[in-house]
């Protein structure tokens, strides 16, 4: 789904966490604002938020799910995105360069098919 930047949004952690299936972090905190989110820490101390449904936590561990990528994404207002998931109110989002990472929710619009083009209007 097609979505419109509401503000500017920088991103904030400039080194973003990367884990593959069955990697294995420690876990700290959740998000107190986004409480699916939890704070992990590679092996090589790296860390990140990881959605809950993309881990198997066991008290302070916890086992990747899934590969994952804690990428954010720049957006200036009124920036076009495609939506390509959604978890725990954040969308992983590709700009039209082709670049690609989580923003918020909050953040996004929805936004009208371009008229004329079928595809994104579902014909």
């Amino acid at each position: 789904m097609r979505y419109q930047a509401l503000a500017d949004f920088a991103v904030n952690y400039p080194h973003p966490l990367r884990l593959t299936k069955g990697e294995e972090v420690s876990v700290a905190q959740r998000d107190r604002m986004w409480p699916e989110w939890v704070w992990t820490t590679n092996k090589d101390g790296l860390s990140g938020w990881v959605h809950e449904s993309q881990l198997t936590i066991k008290g302070k561990t916890a086992h990747a799910t899934e590969d994952s990528n804690a990428q954010e994404i720049s957006l200036r207002k009124g920036d076009v995105v495609e939506s390509l998931r959604e978890l725990g109110g954040w969308h992983w989002c590709r700009k039209g360069d082709g670049q690609e990472g989580w923003t918020p929710g909050y953040n996004l619009r929805a936004s009208a098919p371009e008229q004329g083009n079928p595809e994104s209007s579902g014909i």
